[in-house]
């Protein structure tokens, strides 16, 4: 009896020291990275852990593909005179973001072109030694354009690495137009890795979403007012993402104005020329989020008209064009975007 006391009492020990089961809650995470910040929501746990691994995984993306980081890979292309040898398995990234570049570069017919570099330092942007107090010489941009031009970049592949080259010691290159989106997918792809199937992952205003937020709806991203008057929480109109990214340009927040003219951040590759678009706006939503990223960086370029021709001969995209007629803002959905719209 007393034997049988015994193994009661452990055994109500033993249940009673069996912790609960952990549920998965929603869990909010973010900080810096591209020289801007990133904000991600998901339904898991161990939000310590995968913040680490994720701050991970964009520092090691900096390190090989971050104009602004010099000790970068893509820098030491651009400082070199010819080519650079780059070994696949850890620089992956590089040789990725090389080939997908190389198809979005056809597909929009140079509008996205990240061989842009030298321009955008020319005018000014991305780290450009142009003090703004100056007007940029016009004349000298034929020049700069003998060197412009993804066809003039090329790789080969040997075994376990690959050799990038340049036709032009002056040639450089610039992933910023689909890095921010890129980023987007590895961290969502991650998450995936993880069994996490409720995301919504931001990186510098590009977004791509699975599942439903906390109160079980579809996610939503807002689409700010294209003006550089409006406020970063000025909506124009919502955009419900049912499993799909969404990325969005336009020139209306980076831009300078000097000797009466107005110099913006989106220069069209395969003229050289900065001017404002009629395109003031551009979302495009997409599987892949550095698709999005690209396209809506071809649409400004290529104005109303242009993009909406593009754009409506890419399958498995939609897109939210906002842009300027006369002296109205207008707003063009892709024919079966609405579909998109769910309760």
């Amino acid at each position: 009896m007393i034997r049988i006391l015994l193994v009661l009492i452990l055994i109500s020990l033993l249940c009673a020291c069996k912790e609960e089961p952990v549920l998965a809650t929603y869990l909010s995470i973010g900080g810096e990275t591209m020289g801007t910040t990133y904000a991600i929501t998901y339904k898991g746990y161990n939000a310590p852990e995968v913040q680490k691994d994720i701050d991970s995984m964009l520092l090691d993306f900096d390190f090989s593909l971050s104009t602004y980081n010099k000790k970068s890979k893509i820098s030491a292309f651009n400082q070199s005179d010819e080519s650079i040898r780059l070994p696949i398995k850890e620089q992956e990234h590089f040789l990725r973001m090389l080939n997908e570049s190389a198809q979005l570069y056809k597909m929009t017919d140079g509008a996205f072109d990240p061989s842009i570099y030298p321009l955008y330092q020319f005018y000014g942007f991305g780290g450009g030694d142009l003090t703004r107090s100056l007007v940029p010489d016009v004349s000298q941009v034929d020049s700069i354009m003998d060197f412009i031009g993804y066809d003039k970049i090329s790789w080969t592949i040997d075994q376990d690495s690959f050799t990038v080259v340049k036709e032009d010691a002056r040639s450089q290159l610039d992933f910023s137009s689909i890095a921010k989106g890129y980023g987007v997918d590895l961290v969502a792809d991650y998450l995936g890795t993880e069994g996490v199937d409720n995301y919504f992952v931001e990186i510098g205003g590009e977004i791509r979403t699975k599942g439903v937020n906390a109160q079980g709806k579809i996610w939503t991203a807002g689409l700010t007012v294209p003006d550089p008057n409006a406020g970063k929480k000025d909506m124009l109109l919502p955009i419900k993402l049912r499993d799909m990214a969404v990325a969005s340009s336009g020139n209306y927040r980076n831009y300078y104005d000097i000797g009466g003219m107005r110099f913006v951040h989106i220069i069209d590759p395969t003229t050289g020329k900065n001017k404002a678009s009629d395109v003031l706006s551009a979302s495009i939503l997409s599987r892949d989020c550095f698709i999005a990223d690209a396209l809506a960086t071809a649409c400004i370029v290529k104005g109303y008209e242009g993009c909406k021709n593009m754009i409506e001969k890419i399958e498995g995209i939609e897109a939210c064009i906002v842009y300027a007629e006369s002296d109205s803002m207008k707003i063009y959905y892709t024919p079966s975007y609405e579909k998109l719209e769910y309760d």
